[in-house]
């Protein structure tokens, strides 16, 4: 991404298909070095933009069970926050949101 599309991105411009899945891959990669802050600040942009997708990763961000799964040491799981990233992601049109939002219960 160059500079000029991250200064599109902060000012809240919208997202194009290959702006997303920029975000996308650069926040997967995040996740995987342990770095979610700043992988939860891509996918909340890219969810802001309307990717259920994005939505549904950064849920995972907060689920104790996908940071458990991701062997992440020090990510304090949020429930409230996962949930309410689950709930926006099926409002997108994910699937998959509805099965995550019962696994986290009440």
């Amino acid at each position: 991404m160059c500079s000029s599309d991250l200064k599109n991105v902060r000012n809240g411009h919208a997202l194009d298909r290959d702006q997303i899945a920029t975000l996308m891959d650069q926040a997967d990669t995040l996740v995987h070095t342990g770095d979610f802050s700043a992988a939860r600040v891509l996918l909340e942009r890219a969810a802001e933009a309307g990717n259920a997708e994005a939505a549904l990763e950064l849920g995972g961000t907060f689920d104790p069970k996908v940071i458990a799964q991701l062997g992440a040491i020090g990510i304090a799981p949020d429930l409230a926050r996962a949930r309410l990233w689950y709930e926006r992601a099926a409002a997108l049109g994910s699937g998959v949101a509805a099965k995550k939002l019962s696994e986290l219960g009440h």
